[in-house]
């Protein structure tokens, strides 16, 4: 290979003139290797980028419709317990208490009092345990709203 300024003659692997300090042929296509590499990556990273972007917001609007409806299904059962608890507590005032609004302390003991106080006390456990797992589900909700929103904000737009 020869110098395409000074014509001097240069081994076949060198980049620049030893002599005049031009840049050879080759010289160009290795720096052109280098332009088309660093685009590529550039380009990849940007496609990666966006679908990670594009992933994340697809998962947390998913994780987000799927907890709104588990938390408003938990809401409808704790509402449905606690008039069922309301219920069994007018139940057991009431088998306290003889025609006239008097209690009546023997009929503490009485299976019926006692039947109708273990019912109204399962359903206020049922009642709590769903309130608190939909305020739980509502939380999460709220999480992945912000994470949805936060992506969306930053989100990598491709040309």
């Amino acid at each position: 290979m020869y110098c395409s300024e000074c014509g001097k003659e240069l081994p076949d692997d060198a980049l620049i003139c030893t002599n005049c300090g031009v840049p050879t042929e080759s010289y160009s296509n290795e720096e052109q290797k280098i332009r088309n590499e660093s685009v590529s990556n550039t380009q990849t990273n940007y496609v990666n980028t966006y679908n990670a972007y594009n992933s994340v917001q697809k998962i947390s609007l998913y994780v987000f419709i799927g907890c709104l409806i588990a938390a408003l299904f938990c809401t409808f059962i704790s509402v449905s317990y606690y008039s069922a608890y309301k219920e069994s507590v007018k139940e057991s005032a009431n088998s306290l208490t003889d025609g006239y609004g008097n209690v009546d302390w023997g009929n503490v003991y009485s299976n019926s009092y006692q039947n109708s106080y273990q019912s109204s006390m399962s359903n206020y456990r049922i009642y709590k345990t769903f309130k608190y797992l939909a305020v739980f589900l509502y939380v999460i909700c709220t999480v992945c709203l912000i994470i949805y929103f936060y992506n969306k904000k930053n989100e990598v737009y491709l040309n």
